[in-house]
């Protein structure tokens, strides 16, 4: 049979509870020398009540308002049938003793306010400085304090880390003002340093704040491709329009000759050589206008499995007569948003590139899937690789590793990506491969910048 234990519904802490028992064994002390004392050893009564300010104050300043004037009622009951019992022959007379009574009230509520109110304001101070230690806690600079020939003291968990990453000569003394930046291998770090202004600091004391530059510079890079992709699509835009009249003129005119050659083998190989070739400029045309000017996605749902394998299916000719296996993994039934024409064509040219890149023998596996959140559609091959160099100009327009390639599949997946406000990645070395991922967020923000690395 399970028995309940009451637990107590009130319970001070312990530097409570012993104020309280001393203020309890003060009280009946005093009390007790009061009522045994006789009435003709004035002297000792009036020291008597003036020790009852002592347990006042104490609970006063322990439990505030409310613990000085309980403990001041306490004293009044207690004392009062003292006062009324011995009358006149208490110094001062009975008057005077009684007036005693809401001295003691006073006492007890002046002091338990001034109490109360040091008490909030230790508590708000409290509550700021742990406010401000969290947001320096929270921030992605490291704060470190030093003063004069000592070493940096971390004051945040970023400082903790920052610091030991600076350079030694970052610390040198004495330490220069200002801002500083320094290249730790493929860290890029700034110190800005600042005189510490408070009263309790030395006039050499400082205040150093280190930021880890690695995603400023990587932001900054990505402009400097957006604004140099802006110019080329402009002008590609410009030459691409003149040139396809004129190219259309050559087209005909290749094909007129080529119904006139009759049984002339030569011309008639010169003609389908023109045709072919006006075909391949028209195709590189078309890119190059579709690149420069992207129309906004209309995003809709789109079943997973179904979009990865209808790209799967539509490049596998090319990649069995490339010896090349083509592998498509996707859980059935997630649903994504997004332009489907836009996202297919993406994984169409991320799967020729993966096919070309890859020897005979060779797998490349198209992966995709959902959290939600965001949706990752990524291609992998087995192929010989990307060194960093072609990684970071890989989404340029017309930087290619082949022959025969125009430079601007890549940079139509790119703008594909851009448009529908996701990220473009590749995870590659040479040797082991390519991995180009795209995530996708299901909250589309049209015209968001991708984040190609």
């Amino acid at each position: 049979m399970d028995v309940a234990r009451a637990t107590p519904v009130f319970r001070l802490p312990r530097s409570q509870a012993v104020v309280l028992a001393l203020v309890a064994v003060v009280i009946l002390a005093v009390t007790v020398l009061h009522y045994l004392t006789g009435a003709h050893l004035l002297e000792y009564h009036t020291v008597y009540r003036s020790l009852y300010y002592l347990p006042i104050a104490g609970a006063a300043v322990a439990f505030g308002l409310r613990g000085g004037l309980a403990v001041s009622v306490v004293v009044t009951l207690l004392y009062l049938p003292h006062v009324l019992g011995m009358g006149e022959t208490l110094s001062g007379g009975t008057a005077d003793n009684l007036l005693e009574l809401p001295v003691f009230l006073l006492v007890g509520g002046l002091v338990g306010f001034l109490a109360d109110r040091e008490r909030a304001q230790r508590r708000r101070a409290e509550g700021l400085r742990s406010y401000i230690d969290a947001v320096l806690q929270s921030l992605p600079l490291g704060v470190a304090t030093t003063s004069g020939w000592s070493p940096p003291t971390p004051q945040n968990r970023a400082a903790h880390t920052l610091l030991p990453a600076l350079p030694p000569e970052a610390l040198a003394r004495p330490l220069a003002l200002g801002y500083h930046s320094f290249e730790q291998g493929q860290r890029p770090l700034g110190l800005y340093v600042s005189s510490l202004d408070a009263p309790a600091a030395s006039d050499d004391s400082r205040v150093l704040v280190i930021e880890d530059l690695t995603d400023r510079r990587a932001l900054e890079a990505q402009l400097r491709r957006v604004d140099r992709l802006a110019s080329v699509g402009q002008l590609a835009a410009g030459v691409a329009h003149e040139v396809r009249n004129p190219l259309a003129i050559v087209r005909a005119t290749a094909q007129l000759l080529a119904g006139l050659a009759g049984e002339n083998a030569s011309l008639r190989q010169y003609t389908q050589v023109l045709t072919s070739e006006s075909d391949r400029i028209e195709r590189l045309i078309s890119d190059l206008l579709e690149y420069a000017r992207p129309r906004p996605p209309l995003p809709t749902p789109l079943d997973l499995a179904g979009l990865l394998d209808a790209a799967a299916q539509q490049v596998r000719p090319y990649a069995l007569h490339q010896g090349v296996s083509v592998v498509c993994e996707a859980v059935t039934g997630t649903t994504i948003v997004a332009d489907e024409e836009q996202l297919r064509q993406a994984l169409l040219n991320l799967l020729l590139n993966a096919v070309q890149a890859s020897s005979t023998g060779g797998v490349v596996r198209l992966v995709g899937a959902s959290d939600g959140a965001t949706a990752t559609l990524s291609v992998a091959d087995t192929g010989r690789g990307m060194s960093p160099e072609e990684q970071e100009r890989a989404c340029d327009p017309f930087f290619t590793t082949r022959p025969e390639g125009t430079g601007l599949g890549l940079a139509l997946v790119a703008a594909v990506v851009q448009e529908h406000g996701g990220k473009l990645r590749f995870e590659s070395a040479l040797g082991q491969g390519t991995r180009v991922s795209i995530t996708i967020p299901q909250e589309l923000a049209h015209g968001a910048g991708a984040d190609h690395r």
